[in-house]
C-alpha cells in the first residue's frame, strides 16, 4: 500500500486524546499521563512523555498502538470547504494526520460519509498489519475544476514522501522514506459546511521506490 492510496479507505472509533473525548466508533487514545472521567491512571502502559497509547478495539483481539506525542500535537489548521480547491487541500492534510495518529475520523469534516468508509477501512488494514503511515505532501498542482451544480471535478499532480513506522514504537521504521508522485481526480459535493471530498481516482506516475 502507497502512499496516494492510503488517502481513501477505513473505519470509525472512539477516540480520546489528551483527555478529550471525540466519539467515532471504537478506538480510545489516550495521552500518556491524563486521567479519565472516573479520575483513574488511563495511560497506556509503556507510555512515556513522548508517546500516547491507542487500544484499537477491531473484530478480534483489541491492539495497543503507540503514537508519538509529535504526531499528535502536529494538528493541520483548520478545514477550509470554501471551494474545491482549498477543500482538497485540507482533505490531505487531515488524511495524512488521521493515519499517523490512528484517528481518522478527525478527518471527516473533509469528505462525505461514503469517503470516510473507505480512509476508515485503509486505517484498520494498516493496524492489522502492525503499522501506520506517515506521509508527507511534499507539492500539489491544481488542474482544472468543474462545478456542475453541487458537485465538482477536479484535477491534481501530487508528490508525496511516505514511511510506515511500528505500531509499539513510532521510532522504529519499517520502510522509507520514500518517494510517490500521482496524477489525481477528486469528485467533490457540495454541503451545508462547504465542498468536501466524495471519491478520489488515482494514477501513480513513474516507478514506485
Amino acid at each position: 500500500m502507497d502512499a496516494h492510496s492510503s488517502l481513501r479507505r477505513g473505519w470509525s472509533r472512539h477516540v480520546r486524546l489528551a483527555c478529550l473525548v471525540a466519539v467515532m466508533l471504537s478506538v480510545v487514545l489516550v495521552a500518556a499521563g491524563c486521567s479519565g472521567t472516573d479520575g483513574g491512571d488511563t495511560s497506556t502502559e509503556g507510555s512515556t512523555e513522548s508517546t500516547a497509547g491507542v487500544n484499537y478495539g477491531m473484530a478480534g483481539a483489541p491492539k495497543d498502538v503507540v503514537v508519538s506525542r509529535e504526531a499528535i500535537e502536529s494538528t493541520p489548521t483548520a478545514p477550509v470547504l470554501d471551494t474545491p480547491e482549498s477543500a482538497v487541500r485540507s482533505y490531505l492534510d487531515w488524511i495524512s494526520y488521521g493515519y499517523r495518529t490512528a484517528q481518522p475520523g478527525f478527518s471527516k469534516p473533509t469528505m462525505s460519509e461514503a469517503e470516510m468508509v473507505r480512509v476508515d477501512a485503509y486505517n484498520e488494514y494498516l493496524i492489522q498489519k502492525d503499522r501506520l503511515i506517515n506521509q508527507t505532501l511534499d507539492s500539489v498542482t491544481f488542474g482544472e475544476v468543474k462545478i456542475t451544480g453541487a458537485a465538482a471535478t477536479l484535477s491534481t499532480d501530487e508528490e508525496w514522501t511516505y514511511w510506515y513506522v511500528s505500531i509499539t514504537d513510532p521510532t522504529n521504521i519499517l520502510e522509507g522514506p520514500k518517494k510517490a508522485a500521482y496524477s489525481a481526480t477528486y469528485k467533490l459535493l457540495k454541503t451545508d459546511a462547504g465542498w468536501v471530498v466524495d471519491s478520489v481516482d488515482a494514477e501513480r506516475l513513474g516507478e514506485s521506490e
